[in-house]
């Protein structure tokens, strides 16, 4: 029998789409930070300009001619050194080309200058990863840029086209450049009970700096009848925080793009009482079907697997199934017996497959709960296959053991 069948034998609920949150397996959330960009600190420097000589530049053979061996400099910076032409293919006792990485500021507007001497003709190169811009022809070069948003550093570089000379690079940057406007971004999504996919209306989602669980909100929203709700912000990353009276709050980091919408979906886990554990999966859009098993410890002898075929018994049961993409796949053990629980999730979209790296790709995270609320997370390994083995729990103590492997 198939998955489908089954599933129309076992009245499969209403799909949920839910968010796929970030960070590894851990104990609770409280290293968020660990999950936001390192923030830059960059600052504009003095007006003075900061004078490099030849006797401080990389300049033995195959060092500092390529932007893998390139010299980190500061911006506002004056470079005095040496190029020589290639002979015959091979460099002469200095660089063929010399290589600088500069540390910039996005928005700020750089100058660079390249002045040799007369009648050597000298090539002057900007490389932003994207795109080259070049001045070439002459012994004095200059070229003008502005950083773009996001950019933190820079690869300039000269070479002589002509004879052997000396020369002097100037990188100057001015803060009073036209700053760039910020992007904004929409976030959006569909808040509900993870057992059931109820749209949970007057939840509160609230965006704070990245990895704040507490402090200034930056954006906030209420979900409407639907579980609907919607944010307008600033392109950035932020830690998210999404609560109902009787649920247990969540946080996640949320990374926004610019100028594109997001849709993130949260499924809220309803407080358990004590010595009830509820295990919650989610994804992203594929693979379309993750199954959740557990093997769970018989009261008299014995085990019983709980999943789409077998979804109620020994005090366990599979509260929600998805075929469909996003998850969630909800079960909630109301009575632990005495023994280990085994749990794992199934790629069933490609069962049988130990090659393929769609559970790998799909983003997948698994949320434990108790009665304390958030016990553990994990997320899903980078290794290939199509079954992920998650974690064991001691039945008596509530013990959890990582296993996080993928075969």
């Amino acid at each position: 029998m198939t998955k489908k069948q089954w599933q129309y034998l076992l009245l499969l609920p209403t799909l949920l789409l839910v968010l796929t949150g970030c960070g590894s397996s851990s104990d609770d959330e409280d290293d968020l930070s660990a999950q936001c960009p390192a923030t830059s600190t960059i600052t504009d420097a003095d007006e003075v300009l900061t004078e490099i000589v030849y006797t401080s530049i990389q300049e033995t053979s195959n060092a500092n001619d390529s932007s893998g061996t390139a010299q980190a400099v500061n911006k506002n910076t004056i470079i005095s050194g040496n190029l020589s032409l290639p002979s015959f293919g091979l460099c002469a006792d200095n660089d063929c080309d010399d290589y600088y990485k500069v540390a910039v500021t996005e928005g700020n507007e750089l100058e660079i200058s390249l002045i040799g001497a007369t009648a050597t003709d000298f090539h002057l190169y900007l490389d932003d990863g994207s795109e080259y811009y070049s001045q070439s022809g002459s012994s004095n070069e200059k070229l003008t840029y502005t950083v773009p948003r996001g950019m933190s550093e820079l690869i300039v570089w000269a070479t002589a086209n002509n004879g052997t000379g000396d020369y002097t690079l100037t990188i100057t940057s001015f803060s009073d450049a036209t700053p760039i406007t910020p992007s904004t971004s929409e976030l959006n999504g569909k808040i509900t009970d993870a057992t059931n996919g109820t749209a949970l209306p007057g939840a509160s989602i609230k965006l704070r700096a990245c990895g704040q669980k507490t402090g200034d909100v930056l954006a906030s929203d209420t979900s409407d009848g639907s579980g609907n709700y919607n944010i307008d912000i600033t392109t950035g990353t932020y830690t998210a925080e999404v609560s109902l009276d009787g649920y247990t709050s969540e946080f996640t980091t949320i990374a926004l793009t610019a100028d594109e919408d997001s849709i993130k979906n949260f499924p809220l886990n309803e407080q358990l009482a004590e010595g009830e554990t509820r295990i919650v999966l989610s994804w992203g859009a594929t693979p379309s079907d993750l199954d959740s098993h557990i093997q769970v410890p018989k009261a008299t002898s014995g085990t019983t697997e709980i999943s789409y075929r077998n979804r109620s018994e020994e005090g366990t049961a599979l509260d929600v199934d998805d075929a469909g993409g996003f998850g969630p796949e909800t079960i909630t053990i109301s009575t632990a017996n005495a023994g280990t629980y085994t749990y794992w999730v199934q790629d069933y979209s490609n069962k049988g497959s130990d090659t393929s790296t769609a559970l790998a790709n799909s983003g997948a995270e698994v949320k434990v709960y108790n009665s304390s609320g958030l016990a553990k997370t994990f997320t899903v390994p980078n290794t290939a296959g199509d079954k992920w083995n998650v974690f064991t729990m001691d039945g008596t103590t509530g013990a959890i053991t990582t296993v996080n492997t993928i075969d």
